[in-house]
């Protein structure tokens, strides 16, 4: 099915309350989102989106589930700025009218758990601050540079030998450990 249209017909059931729901198929958001789990969506409000929440945007060619990180403006007009958790890139600014939806639950298995509330909610801020605090660390890197939104970065290969590569697998290692530890220990309760 055509993005377009897919964006199309979400944001129709979400204008008449339903809540229609999506499967994950990458791992780019990850421990919070993996492939296999689904997610719910809501109205997204742009006034209201707070950075770290997860939105839904119609790509090109799919549509993408990532953590939003503030409005950008591109030749004069407002555009999103979105991340995943794994990835160490900002994807190109999204135009406002790409945004479908906000990401309000995710479900694994028989378990929901709400982004928007309670302990699901304290999760998803929780790992927008290790995500912005990893990447923070490592656009240091010699490796990485200064990372810009839009800009491709390229890590070294997990088999290359020692000296900074070593220092950047270690600290993504670290934080997706720490990460996945905080989500399932959520997950548990």
């Amino acid at each position: 099915m055509e993005t377009s249209l897919l964006a199309d017909l979400l944001l129709t059931s979400i204008d008449q309350g339903k809540r229609p729901q999506l499967t994950i198929a990458t791992r780019s958001m990850v421990p919070l989102l993996r492939p296999g789990d689904q997610v719910c969506l809501g109205p997204a409000d742009l006034q209201a989106l707070q950075v770290g929440d997860l939105i839904a945007v119609a790509a090109p060619a799919r549509l993408l589930i990532h953590r939003y990180w503030g409005p950008t403006v591109v030749a004069g007009q407002r555009h999103l700025l979105t991340r995943g958790d794994r990835p160490l890139t900002f994807d190109p600014p999204w135009p406002a009218d790409c945004l479908v939806g906000q990401v309000i639950a995710r479900r694994r298995g028989q378990r929901r758990l709400w982004l928007t509330h309670g302990r699901g909610r304290w999760l998803n801020r929780w790992l927008a601050r290790l995500s912005a605090l990893e990447l923070r660390l490592l656009s240091d890197s010699p490796q990485l540079g200064r990372e810009r939104p839009g800009e491709r970065v390229n890590l070294p290969s997990p088999w290359e030998g020692e000296g900074p590569g070593v220092r950047v697998r270690l600290i993504r290692r670290a934080f997706l450990t720490l990460a996945t530890l905080l989500s399932e220990l959520v997950s548990l309760r």
